[in-house]
Formats: C-alpha cells, structure tokens, sequence
C-alpha cells in the first residue's frame, strides 16, 4: 500500500488568526492550487454548525512542520508575521490563558456552591463563612491573573504566570481552610 504523504497548510482567517490544516499530496510533494481550495472547502463544510465560529479562510501557504509549534496549548493564538512566519499572538493567548482558569474556577466554585447550601441549610455559619471566603477568591482570579499578565513578553511568561496565579490561589484558600476533620473543609483547586 502507498504511503500516505500530505502538506501542511497554513489557513488565513480574516479575524488574523492561522489555523493548520493536513491535506493529501502525492509523491511528487506538490501542492495543487485547486486541490488546496477544494480540500478547504470540504473541511469548512465539515465544521456544520461550528462553521459560525469561524471567520472566513482569506488566504493560505504551505507551511513546514517545523513552523508549527509543537506545543498546542496556544494553537488557536496563532498568526502569522510579515517576517517571522508562525507566531502567537499574545493577546490572543492571554486571553486563552484567562479563559481556562474561568472554566476551572466555575467547576470549583460549583462544588463550593454546593457546600456553601449545605452549610447554610445546617445553619453551620463559620463553614458558611469560609466557603464564602473560598468563592471570593475564586471569583477574583481571572481579574488577577488579567492583571498579572499584562506584562508577559512571551508564551513562556504566560504559562508561569497562570501557574504562579494557581500556586496564589491555592495558598490563599489553604489559608482560610479549617482544620482538617472540621465541617467544610477540602481544598477545591486541584
């Protein structure tokens, strides 16, 4: 059986951003215009109602494996540079970051919700009242990790900056955690 060969192609979007996407090639490794176009289209049709999150393919080229960062952490942060080809935006990737830990703390502030009723529907006030505590801090982190990353430069000052703002956060709630065995305790960040 033939080997299977394809070509990486680097897809324009009109909102700036690149998306990567694999299409067939035959041996002769040349990337046919209308092949490219075609195989475009079929991966838009394919999105089906996905296809409103995408703004439209305004351009592509053929890009090269090692182009693409390997990492895929911020690959919907991708543009590309007039001079240095594939790189993150950063704006864009700091908002990624931010929107992570926004899902995160919403599942750690359901299970605190949680407690929280409990606490309250046994009339337990104290635990009430550090659960509370443990919200707010968990409704201030995207806020603070905003703020923390205003000053990242590069990819890897936004990974240690979301994961300073996660060690903070898991500190300050440590600090208002009871003891444990005591009713309501249980670090919710994980």
């Amino acid at each position: 059986m033939p080997e299977i060969l394809s070509a990486l192609i680097g897809l324009h979007r009109k909102d700036g951003g690149v998306s990567i996407l694999a299409i067939p090639i035959d041996a002769s490794g040349i990337v046919d215009a209308a092949v490219v176009e075609s195989e475009i289209a079929r991966w838009m049709t394919s999105l089906g109602p996905d296809l409103d999150a995408w703004t439209p393919i305004v351009g592509w080229r053929r890009v090269e494996r090692d182009e693409i960062p390997v990492d895929r952490e911020f690959r919907n942060a991708l543009t590309e540079h007039p001079t240095d080809g594939l790189v993150h935006d950063l704006e864009k990737a700091k908002t990624i970051a931010v929107a992570r830990v926004r899902e995160l703390r919403n599942i750690a502030l359901s299970a605190l919700d949680v407690r929280w009723q409990s606490a309250l529907g046994q009339k337990d006030a104290s635990t009430a009242d550090l659960i509370e505590a443990q919200r707010q801090v968990l409704r201030e982190q995207p806020n603070v990790l905003t703020a923390a990353l205003a000053g990242a430069t590069s990819i890897d000052n936004i990974r240690a900056t979301v994961a300073a703002n996660k060690t903070a956060t898991e500190s300050a709630q440590a600090a208002i955690e009871p003891t444990p065995g005591v009713s309501g305790s249980g670090n919710v960040i994980g």
